[in-house]
């Protein structure tokens, strides 16, 4: 029963170190990633009011000692024409050229060398089927769209080269048919938006991400902007809550932990109450050679807790080489292992395992202790 209790005691151990150590990591990974320290701010707010986002905004956010860099962004839809020949079935498709930057893009193409130029961009990999790998290295002519007014508008076309292909994945959601390009030819597509004189002295934008110094200095600036009446989140804020498999290890931990403190206390209740009828006698021999009543109740109670802190002792043993082997086997399947050893554990607890479990066994005991206690001594070597 005693090395059952320690196995118990060994797996809520071996539990909590785990979700521990993957927390742990996971937050570091979370702090050594630069993409981390971004901030997002929309142009509409939480509560759905419009708060527009202008040069001015971009300006006021470059002149903060604590942005390391103002990324704009927006989409601009263009198309290439039937005329153009090269893949048809693609001809009137809309795509959304949106400014490339490489903390949110990534650089998860083909063809393309790091950056972009002004008049080239990087095409989706397929749409509707249709592999665009082939326009690697292609000038390819696109129609967009001036305005000339309210509701009205002309075809207008540019001739972009086509250095690579992306697969689709970004930081943040973009949209389906998205083609980067760089801010200069962005810019360029921006203008053909524009009608009048205020417009082109101030370009509003849907988003503007702010890379902020560090992973701290990010939360402080959401939150400096949220104060504004800006819609501004770190993706640290949205990353900080853990993978849901990290968050029920933890409760699990926890849970286990509070079960074997219970089923420690009840046990070690037992284990008092099978001494008492086992000792009686040498209690009694003990007092009848004038040991006092307190002696004898702090000697059980020595002998009880060194019990209970062994049982605790081997459940560190083994909770800790369950934890090596688990984050050894599932550093790829548990987030944050990889990170962060699971045989390193938040160690208080875990050094502090002997010692309570030491005290819970006395607990435990003492109601069986206080009744042998106070059984009189000719009751005590009546077997004698």
């Amino acid at each position: 029963m005693l090395l059952g209790l320690s196995c118990c005691i060994g797996i809520a151990i071996m539990v909590a170190s785990i979700a521990a150590s993957a927390a742990r990591g996971y937050l570091l990974d979370l702090g050594d990633d630069s993409a981390s320290a971004i901030v997002e701010v929309s142009s509409v707010t939480v509560s759905g009011d419009a708060r527009p986002l202008t040069t001015e905004t971009v300006r006021a956010a470059e002149a903060a000692d604590d942005i390391e860099s103002v990324m704009p962004w927006g989409q601009v839809g263009f198309s290439i024409p039937a005329a153009e020949g090269a893949h048809r079935s693609v001809s009137g498709i809309a795509f959304w050229a949106t400014p490339y930057y490489p903390q949110i893009a990534g650089d998860a193409w083909k063809g393309a060398d790091a950056g972009l130029g002004d008049g080239e961009v990087v095409m989706p990999s397929s749409v509707s089927g249709t592999d665009l790998s082939e326009l690697i290295g292609n000038d390819v002519s696109v129609e967009a769209t001036r305005r000339t007014g309210p509701n009205e508008g002309e075809s207008v076309q540019r001739t972009w080269e086509v250095t690579g292909v992306h697969d689709g994945e970004s930081l943040f959601d973009q949209g389906n048919n998205v083609a980067y390009v760089s801010t200069g030819t962005f810019e360029d597509l921006v203008a053909l938006q524009e009608t009048g004189a205020d417009d082109a002295l101030d370009t509003q934008w849907d988003v503007i991400y702010l890379q902020a110094q560090s992973v701290e200095d990010s939360i402080a600036v959401a939150e400096r902007l949220q104060d504004q009446g800006y819609a501004a989140e770190s993706l640290a804020q949205r990353l900080q809550s853990l993978p849901a498999l990290i968050d029920a290890l933890r409760i699990v931990g926890w849970l286990l932990l509070a079960g074997v403190g219970l089923l420690l206390t009840v046990t070690m209740g037992a284990v008092a109450s099978s001494w008492s009828a086992s000792r009686r006698e040498e209690v009694g021999m003990l007092r009848a050679t004038g040991w006092s009543t307190a002696e004898l109740r702090s000697a059980l109670f020595v002998q009880l807790g060194l019990i209970g802190a062994l049982l605790g002792g081997l459940g560190v043993i083994i909770g800790l080489g369950g934890a090596g082997i688990v984050g050894a086997v599932g550093a790829d399947r548990v987030p944050g292992l990889g990170a962060a050893d699971a045989t390193i554990p938040v160690w208080w607890p875990v050094l502090a395992t002997p010692a309570v479990a030491g005290a819970l066994a006395v607990l435990g005991a003492w109601r069986g202790v206080a009744t042998l206690m106070n059984a009189p001594s000719a009751e005590l070597l009546k077997g004698l």
